[in-house]
């Protein structure tokens, strides 16, 4: 397996609890890597029982203020490229300042492992009026860019919810986009909505019911779109809910079969 894959979904719809679950079963055979791309996700190390560096990705390479100057660069040398006719379409505001690397070239600055599962914080909000996100996910973008995947490496990113990192282009790179889907009319428009766009970018896409029983998956199914690719379902797990309202780690046993049967459909 060599895959970037992105986990998109609502708010509370089990994004980070699904990566949970799926990286300790992909790391029986592969070197994963986590990526929390979610500035307001505190809690994804405690469930996979990884600890957090002490720097993040965005501060590794600068912090907010460097970066949004990057990103300020590239639009006005788009703006003026297109004024003097060198340049078609809308100015870009997609930054290029990182080198090509591979998982192992990864310092311990801003990435650490448990095993074989890495896990990188993009960056956090931790201020009042500190600003929008944009520069977390431009330079997750570029860093995704660049990363070169070997034979049996993963990379997860588990993604803000909604779809702005989609609108950003930071799915550029991705292989595949899985959308947890819970039982709620939300989370149903969300991943026909994404669908859309994945067919747009031309990426693999599929869903995963999560918290589903036999009064809603029928009612959940026949309301995505006829073309999404349904590859497994969850129940709600009352022993994973309260693993998670402890802050302790994720249990792979809890669910292991069907996550299994999941991993070797994506």
């Amino acid at each position: 397996m060599k895959e970037k894959i992105f986990i998109n979904g609502r708010g509370g719809c089990g994004k980070s609890t699904f990566i949970s679950l799926i990286a300790k079963e992909l790391s029986k055979n592969n070197k994963v890597l986590i990526i929390d791309m979610d500035e307001g996700n505190l809690g994804l190390n405690k469930m996979l029982n990884v600890d957090v560096a002490d720097t993040s990705l965005m501060e590794y390479y600068g912090g907010r203020d460097k970066i949004m100057g990057e990103i300020l660069k590239v639009g006005i040398k788009g703006m003026v490229l297109e004024k003097i006719n060198l340049k078609d379409g809308a100015a870009s505001d997609s930054i290029d300042i990182l080198d090509n690397m591979k998982l192992s070239d990864l310092p311990s600055d801003y990435v650490t492992w448990n095993g074989n599962i890495g896990f990188i914080e993009s960056g956090k909000i931790n201020d009042p009026d500190e600003g929008c996100a944009c520069p977390m996910g431009n330079l997750t973008r570029d860093f995704l860019n660049h990363i070169e995947l070997q034979d049996n490496e993963v990379i997860l990113v588990d993604t803000s919810a909604g779809i702005e990192h989609i609108g950003r282009g930071v799915i550029e790179s991705a292989d595949k986009l899985i959308s947890i889907v819970d039982p709620s009319s939300d989370a149903i428009l969300l991943a026909n909505k994404i669908g859309s766009l994945s067919k747009e970018a031309s990426k693999e896409y599929m869903v995963i019911l999560n918290k589903i029983d036999e009064n809603t998956k029928d009612l959940v199914l026949e309301q995505l779109d006829d073309d999404i690719s349904v590859v497994g379902e969850l129940e709600y797990n009352s022993h994973i809910a309260q693993s998670n309202l402890s802050q302790k780690e994720i249990n792979l046993e809890e669910v292991e079969g069907e996550i299994k049967e999941i991993c070797a459909k994506i």
